[in-house]
């Protein structure tokens, strides 16, 4: 019953994603008919996220790093992923995009948060594009401006005190887009 609610609740799917790698590693043994069942789910939903093109950076289906729990279904097929996501963007989704992009790494020296090239690559998204995106939608919120200033250090080559394309803050930054 609680999975079938699950079913079409596709701001859930990092969730489901991560549920199921934590159930994996049960050291107690005792969870295999239940990830069985979550991965039918997953495997489900996903299919059906691409299949119908559904779309992950709608309000209602947004939750940050969906793309990515998504993309592990096809990790051996990125192809689906990048043509999705060509599919489904649009330049008003540049900062959900952009948020999913970006990781943040903790040390001894506060946060960093960087977008890693690598990412955009698995999402067929270029520079280009999400330049023109943000020329389009400029930032209007706090969290768009710190997003678009990252990205412009990726532009720029710049990296942080991390060795990454990004910025640093001396304390965590919760991106709300």
């Amino acid at each position: 019953e609680i999975i079938h609610n699950f079913k079409t609740e596709y701001n859930k799917l990092q969730f489901i994603s991560s549920l199921i790698y934590w159930l994996n590693s049960d050291k107690m043994g005792k969870s295999g008919e239940i990830i069985s069942l979550f991965n039918k789910l997953y495997s489900d939903m996903c299919a059906t996220i691409v299949g119908n093109k559904v779309n992950l950076y709608d309000r209602r289906n947004y939750s940050q790093h969906n793309i990515y729990a998504l993309s592990r279904n096809y990790q051996n097929n990125l192809e689906v992923i990048r043509q999705y996501f060509s599919d489904i963007y649009r330049s008003e989704y540049v900062y959900k995009v952009l948020a999913d992009l970006v990781g943040e790494s903790t040390g001894s020296k506060g946060y960093g948060y960087a977008i890693d090239k690598q990412n955009l690559n698995l999402l067929g998204v270029t520079i280009a594009q999400i330049a023109n995106s943000i020329e389009t939608y400029p930032p209007k919120t706090e969290s768009e401006n710190k997003l678009k200033e990252i990205f412009d250090k990726v532009v720029n080559d710049e990296k942080n005190i991390f060795d990454q394309f990004g910025i640093n803050s001396p304390i965590p930054i919760k991106f709300n887009v």
